[in-house]
């Protein structure tokens, strides 16, 4: 039992490691995308606040970081940067043909809006479904997984928005 409980505490720090790792990969990669610094500060943080609402609510909750919970960030991750990608992308993009930067992140969110709706949607659902289950790590990973997209999607529909016009203004 101490090998096993061991093993699992190295596999959980060992994906915490690989999140931190992801979320500076993530904001390289938007360096290199949209060539400046502070879209790439910009770029990370939606991704990282539901990470740890997520990790904070199950500290207070003491729902034990086990071989299933730990995943539920990887999953989040990945999602809430495809939708922060797009969103950036069509604001950079609409910003190259307007004046008001207002404008462009109406065009962009009015383009990226309803497929990211759709697709968090869904996922959140199907993750959902998983909270029916009467075994805990099933019930706690899938409950985790829907409510952590959640926030992923409203922090990439309220808090990027908001950080693009007031940090970015003139400089994407």
């Amino acid at each position: 039992m101490f090998e096993f409980a061991r093993a699992e505490d190295e596999i959980a720090m060992g994906q915490i490691r690989g999140l931190a790792a992801s979320l500076l990969v993530v904001g390289a990669l938007a360096l290199v995308i949209f060539r400046a610094l502070r879209v790439a500060a910009v770029a990370i943080l939606p991704d990282a606040v539901p990470l740890a609402m997520t990790f904070g609510f199950m500290g207070l909750a003491q729902i034990p970081l086990d071989a299933a919970t730990v995943v539920v960030g990887c999953l989040a991750l990945g999602i809430s940067v495809d939708d922060t990608i797009h969103l950036l992308a069509g604001f950079t993009e609409h910003k190259l043909h307007r004046e008001d930067p207002r404008l462009a992140l109406e065009d962009a969110m009015g383009r990226v809006l309803p497929p990211t709706l759709l697709t968090t949607l869904a996922i959140a659902i199907g993750f959902g479904v998983l909270g029916l289950s009467g075994f805990a790590l099933t019930r706690n990973f899938g409950l985790l997984t829907a409510a952590t997209v959640g926030v992923a999607l409203l922090t990439n529909l309220m808090l990027l928005p908001a950080l693009l016009l007031g940090r970015l203004r003139e400089r994407v």
